[in-house]
């Protein structure tokens, strides 16, 4: 395995899950012998799933109906795809930071894809060159910081659970501690896609009134 990669592995959890089998890894793959999906396949053969920088960075693992949610399960459109009207494409979710900041493959490049404005963002051409991504500004790019302060206040974050804002961030709420509360992952992607679908088509520095409806659910 490619050094960042390895680096990566060497500071995070055990694995999530047992060895993935191989008609889930054909499913990832489809068939490819080479590209991203392969790159990731490889990667969860060697350690399915995993948390690095307490909790603050979650690599899912395939194939998993536990929390958090597996590869497979958490792409399923009806989990949370389908709330979305922006073209989530054949994007496919792998990871994701503290706040719930999804990576994942699309066009052939990592990308990160914020969830409450619905727009992405290519960060690497391979999943080598993401992980050395996060682990040159880790800090910034999982949410270490504030994914410490507040699990140091109010406990361990729960597997399948991310921090959100009270106040959304795309509306200026702060990343602090006072602001942010856990929450389902699943409740947190579909809640934040009602502030998505609001902003398409929106140009930036318009000023628009959002109507949010938030999920208190835990």
């Amino acid at each position: 395995m490619s050094e960042n990669l390895s680096r990566l592995l060497s500071i995070s959890s055990a694995a999530i899950a047992g060895p993935p089998s191989a008609e889930a890894i054909a499913k990832l793959t489809s068939g490819k012998s080479v590209g991203l999906e392969q790159e990731l396949g490889s990667l969860l053969g060697d350690k399915n799933g995993f948390f690095s920088y307490e909790s603050a960075l979650v690599v899912r693992p395939l194939d998993y109906e536990s929390q958090p949610l597996g590869i497979l399960q958490w792409n399923n459109s009806s989990v949370w795809r389908a709330e979305y009207k922006v073209d989530l494409g054949e994007s496919v979710f792998f990871a994701e930071d503290v706040f719930g900041v999804q990576f994942c493959i699309r066009d052939n490049f990592v990308q990160s894809f914020d969830p409450e404005t619905g727009r992405f963002t290519k960060t690497a051409d391979t999943l080598e060159s993401w992980a050395r991504w996060i682990l040159e500004d880790h800090k910034v790019r999982t949410g270490w910081p504030l994914a410490h302060q507040w699990q140091t206040l109010h406990g361990a974050l729960l597997p399948g659970t991310r921090l959100l804002p009270k106040v959304p961030f795309v509306c200026g709420g702060q990343f602090s501690t006072e602001n942010l509360y856990a929450l389902k992952d699943v409740h947190g992607m579909c809640f934040r896609a009602s502030i998505a679908n609001q902003l398409v088509g929106v140009p930036d520095g318009a000023k628009i009134v959002l109507k949010i409806q938030r999920n208190e659910q835990p």
